[in-house]
């Protein structure tokens, strides 16, 4: 298992330890660069981590390749096909954040959601805010969520992108369809972010954590 927080990070009375404190911290005006770093740094080092990359195809499939750079021109059954030829399953208890506002607005602890295409997730929680803010998805829904995911599941397929490149910073991993979503809680963190859009005025905006398991 890859845990960026193998070695919490401590700044002052500050502590984070767990990957839900990560969330929480992240999803305050600013993002927490010391925070950011030090999870950078513990994913760099990471045996497992460098297992999972080794496991992948020496370059990275089209399908998948095209997904990341040229995302909505890429075709989501190519793409699940080659996380499936992959033939990687993360470990029990792996985390991963996802931001958007996955479940809507109406979702209670307990709702389920099948994923019907691949979903793009992420080691670190900053890389989640960061693309639900720069894609305005979190100001087209009125609220910044972040999904703190726990693979429950021995089954889960998955395919963790190589680290090369200008998004080498994004320690991706693409979850295959198929695994399910079960929401589990939703924890509020502040209500009064600003968010913006392009040619749109700003708005201030709630954010939130929501602790999920993938089956």
């Amino acid at each position: 298992m890859v845990n960026p927080l193998s070695q919490p990070f401590v700044r002052g009375q500050m502590t984070v330890a767990s990957p839900t404190d990560a969330a929480r911290q992240q999803l305050h005006d600013d993002v927490d660069q010391g925070l950011k770093g030090h999870m950078e740094a513990m994913i760099g080092t990471c045996p497992v981590y460098r297992s999972w990359k080794r496991a992948m195809p020496g370059r990275t499939p089209a399908a998948i390749a095209k997904y990341q750079k040229q995302h909505g021109r890429h075709s989501d059954v190519a793409v699940d096909a080659e996380i499936a030829s992959a033939n990687f399953v993360l470990p029990l208890g792996q985390v991963l954040y996802h931001g958007g506002h996955f479940f809507g607005s109406a979702a209670a602890n307990g709702s389920s959601v099948a994923l019907a295409k691949p979903l793009s997730a992420s080691l670190l929680p900053c890389v989640a805010r960061m693309v639900t803010i720069h894609s305005a998805k979190a100001y087209k829904a009125g609220v910044l969520e972040l999904m703190v995911m726990t693979i429950r599941s021995a089954s889960v397929r998955a395919f963790v992108m190589n680290g090369r490149g200008n998004l080498g910073h994004e320690h991706e991993v693409l979850l295959g369809s198929g695994a399910t979503l079960i929401l589990r809680s939703v924890t509020p963190v502040q209500t009064g972010f600003r968010a913006t859009a392009v040619d749109q005025p700003a708005k201030l905006i709630p954010t939130r954590y929501l602790e999920v398991d993938v089956v």
